[in-house]
């Protein structure tokens, strides 16, 4: 019997589109590609995500690998990127009905520490919904590695088999079914498969 719910957070509860999160920021398209490239699809991206690095580290290379008139714009970019992904208002009414019919819900993303600040701070009525929240960064553990499964699990007492997981990319809810978690992978253009998916699991929601 399920009675945990597991949520990532990036396209699951908010949505998160660096070409749309650049176009904020600039209207060239040569420059949104470099940027984008640059920063949200780099080694470093996935780095900061792991806590191997900070963001002040990130930015230097960052820069190091764009023309200097762009500096200005990775600064801008890696201090406000995330007042540019929504939340999902549709996802918060799940979450909230979740909670109400006693369901224990919670948080397993790879993120930075900036975000990890940045979601405790302006969107702490939503944060404060959760039951527990676990942030990659922090942990220097990052899906779709067991030991962050297994972080979870054992912080907040979860039984695995009652637990079950959504996120947006098959390679973490293959990492989570290895350690014995059920999950969906979840496409947000596509709410009805979630909502079945929680009527074949007798999710109530």
């Amino acid at each position: 019997m399920i009675k945990n719910i597991i949520f990532d957070l990036g396209n699951v509860l908010f949505e998160f589109n660096p070409e749309k999160i650049t176009s904020a920021f600039t209207q060239d398209e040569n420059e949104k590609k470099m940027l984008v490239d640059v920063i949200f699809h780099s080694k470093e991206w996935t780095d900061l995500d792991a806590g191997r690095i900070t963001n002040e580290e990130a930015i230097f290379i960052f820069k190091n690998k764009l023309p200097q008139n762009l500096h200005s714009l990775v600064d801008m970019i890696m201090e406000n990127w995330m007042d540019f992904i929504y939340l999902d208002d549709r996802m918060l009414d799940i979450a909230k009905c979740l909670k109400h019919n006693g369901y224990k819900i919670f948080i397993l993303s790879n993120a930075p520490v900036s975000f990890d600040k940045w979601f405790k701070e302006e969107k702490k009525e939503f944060a404060d919904i959760f039951d527990g929240i676990v942030i990659s960064a922090l942990e220097k553990q990052e899906k779709p590695n067991a030991d962050i499964f297994n972080t979870i699990l054992n912080r907040y007492n979860l039984n695995k088999e009652e637990c079950f997981f959504i996120d947006d990319r098959e390679e973490n809810i293959e990492g989570a079914k290895k350690c014995n978690i059920d999950g969906y992978c979840y496409n947000m253009n596509n709410l009805k498969g979630l909502l079945d998916i929680f009527k074949e699991k007798n999710i109530e929601i």
